[in-house]
């Protein structure tokens, strides 16, 4: 074997050379591996956890990593609250719901 011809699996792919084809396998293999990107801001992808008076809330923008730990923690802490089981999970906090853009979104398409 040729040492001169060996490519190593750690070289950075260099994507101003890439054919479409090969380009939308990256974006895939990306996919895959790290969960689809969030694209919007909408009840559908987002988890809220509202205070009991209403004003505060706890946001959690899904994607697969904010899914699967929201989830984990759920599983393994099953007597905790909506927004104690988002605060472990990552979520933050807005102590005036109508600071968070994503929590306005849901109260607007609510109203």
């Amino acid at each position: 074997m040729d040492p001169t011809n060996v490519t190593t699996s750690k070289e950075v792919p260099d994507i101003r050379n890439m054919t479409q084809a090969e380009l939308i396998a990256l974006a895939n293999a990306h996919t895959k591996k790290n969960g689809p990107p969030v694209p919007s801001y909408s009840e559908k992808n987002t988890l809220l956890g509202w205070t009991d008076d209403g004003k505060g809330v706890w946001v959690l923008p899904v994607s697969k990593a904010n899914f699967d730990r929201f989830e984990d923690v759920a599983r393994t802490h099953p007597g905790l609250g909506q927004c104690e089981i988002l605060k472990l999970a990552g979520a933050d906090f807005f102590a005036d719901w109508r600071d968070s853009d994503r929590a306005t979104a849901v109260k607007n398409l609510r109203a």
